[in-house]
């Protein structure tokens, strides 16, 4: 599956029967948008994605302002991406302009499947405007779910960077805000032997059996965590 939707803030939105893979088709790589949202879904079966090829990629234009794309996949099986997505928000480099473009929203949730990633973005558009209130762009939240009718351990695994931060800004502008990673897994919650981290203003980890995040780069504000098997570790 590849699309390029190009009009301002338009959206894509696909449901598969089976299984689908995010690539290249024709001369299209992946999926990318002009700020517009994405939603994929399969009835049954996988979505995964290849690396370089099937980035999902939701950024608006450059200094329109305009809140970047969500994305949200669904699947009746296992999500596992080796495309980025992006959905930083959009730069602004014009003075006495305002604010700088908030990130999308990205939303993954496995229904009776593990979720495995890559890079995943969603922070702030940065201002280089360099006058009052060119303010970086606010970030948004990343969401990874897994979920299970059967008792079924469906592990979440980090292979790279989530990042939920707030855009950068020359002062006297300011920067913007960053947001939450919530990782809710029926199993464990792991970074492939730190392989993978976390950059955000708070991080919630849920799970059932012990979990992991041990990269030296992580950095958050803020960190809850709940492990709810007997005797299973954060």
């Amino acid at each position: 599956l590849a699309a390029a939707i190009t009009g301002a803030n338009q959206t894509f939105t696909y449901k598969d029967a089976t299984a689908v893979n995010i690539n290249t088709v024709g001369l299209t790589n992946g999926i990318t948008t002009n700020g517009g949202g994405v939603t994929l879904t399969t009835v049954a079966g996988d979505i995964t994605s290849t690396v370089t090829t099937g980035n999902i990629t939701t950024t608006a234009a450059l200094n329109s302002g305009a809140v970047s794309g969500a994305v949200g996949l669904t699947a009746a099986g296992n999500i596992n991406l080796s495309g980025d997505i992006i959905t930083t928000g959009a730069a602004r480099t014009v003075a006495s302009s305002g604010t700088a473009s908030a990130g999308g929203q990205v939303d993954l949730t496995a229904t009776e499947g593990a979720i495995t990633v890559a890079n995943i973005t969603t922070s702030g558009g940065a201002h280089t405007g360099a006058a009052l209130n060119d303010n970086g762009g606010n970030a948004a939240a990343i969401n990874l779910t897994t979920t299970t009718a059967t008792a079924t351990a469906h592990n979440i695994t980090l292979n790279a960077a989530l990042a939920a931060l707030g855009g950068t800004a020359t002062a006297p502008g300011v920067a913007g805000t960053g947001n939450t990673v919530t990782l809710t897994s029926t199993g464990n919650v792991n970074d492939a032997t730190a392989a993978g981290s976390v950059k955000a203003d708070s991080l919630l980890v849920k799970a059932v059996n012990t979990s992991s995040l041990t990269n030296a780069t992580n950095d958050v504000v803020t960190l809850a965590a709940a492990i709810t098997g007997a005797n299973q570790t954060f």
